[in-house]
């Protein structure tokens, strides 16, 4: 299994850390490589908005086709994909191409400011000024190959729902039970 993150500078380090925990606990085995679009711009080190997290961006544009799926976090960095097309065309491809795509937070409405999610339902931080099109309350959700959790408060469920939709069910559950015991 192979996912591709693409972030600026700025992504919410709650949003990407817990889905990539679950993930890499899930399938330790994974790949997970992270693409800025700008790295010749910004440098090569992806920092979050809170200082926690600096990951390491490729320095070439990915063959996409080589990828399972995307996750694209939220974060003060979604203002910057707002200006640049390249994060939104990587997210067409996934789309168009019938492989998920799992975005949280602002990066949802993103995505359906640059309109490639007019026609799917989907959660994302609850901008007052924005009318967005079918965005739900939920705190995740899913239609077709877009998964999608709503803010930071949502990363742990998003991620489960990544495991799912990557693997199945059944792991899942068994992820789920492990990281909340009972007794």
């Amino acid at each position: 299994m192979k996912l591709l993150v693409v972030s600026y500078n700025n992504y919410n380090d709650i949003e990407l850390t817990t889905p990539l925990t679950i993930l890499r606990k899930a399938d330790p085995a994974i790949e997970i490589e992270f693409y800025n679009p700008l790295h010749e711009k910004q440098g090569t080190l992806i920092k979050g908005q809170h200082k926690i997290i600096v990951v390491e961006s490729l320095t070439y544009w990915p063959n996409v086709i080589n990828y399972d799926a995307i996750f694209i976090p939220g974060g003060q960095h979604c203002l910057t994909m707002r200006e640049d097309n390249a994060a939104i065309e990587i997210a067409r491809y996934f789309l168009n191409n019938n492989k998920p795509v799992f975005a949280i937070c602002d990066a949802g409405n993103v995505l359906y400011e640059k309109g490639i999610i007019e026609n799917y339902s989907y959660s994302s931080y609850p901008i007052k000024d924005l009318q967005a099109g079918k965005r739900n309350t939920s705190q995740t959700s899913i239609c077709n190959n877009l998964i999608t959790g709503k803010s930071p408060y949502a990363a742990y469920e998003l991620g489960l729902l990544m495991v799912k939709t990557l693997y199945s069910e059944e792991l899942k559950n068994q992820i789920k039970s492990a990281l909340n015991p009972k007794g």
